[in-house]
């Protein structure tokens, strides 16, 4: 008797292995079919499910400073959707004016509020990848 995997990560590596000869186009997982409109079908081909598998796991931080300075509390989130959120309510908390805003290729966001007397006010939210690195601090 095998022992099932123990994390999804594990599971969709053996499912790879067993469908390796899979065409990428094909569809692995159907979400919808023929909604809404006829003939559409949703979901995740081989190749979606190969490119996720060696992916690195990632989370969103969502940091605030002033200049260079970074606020220590920095915030994480499992998806974008969720950090978003937060970041337009951090957004209406800490900036009554946004003065800049930026959209990196990676999907992070910065926002930038007017110039203070302490220097400029900024929000970022980033995607971060999450490592196993063992040694930290030595």
């Amino acid at each position: 008797m095998t022992t099932p995997p123990s994390s999804p990560r594990e599971a969709l590596a053996h499912v790879l292995a067993v469908f390796a000869d899979e065409p990428a186009s094909d569809m692995a997982v159907v979400a919808t079919r023929n909604q809404p409109t006829r003939g559409a079908v949703t979901g995740l081909t081989w190749g979606d499910l190969r490119a996720l598998a060696v992916s690195p796991p990632q989370v969103w931080l969502l940091m605030r400073g002033v200049d260079d300075d970074i606020d220590p509390k920095v915030r994480a989130f499992a998806t974008r959707e969720a950090g978003r959120a937060a970041l337009t309510r951090a957004a209406r908390d800490v900036h009554a004016d946004i003065a800049r805003a930026e959209k990196d290729a990676d999907g992070t966001l910065r926002l930038y509020g007017p110039l203070g007397a302490r220097g400029v006010a900024w929000l970022e939210l980033s995607p971060h990848a999450v490592t196993t690195e063992t040694g930290m601090g030595q």
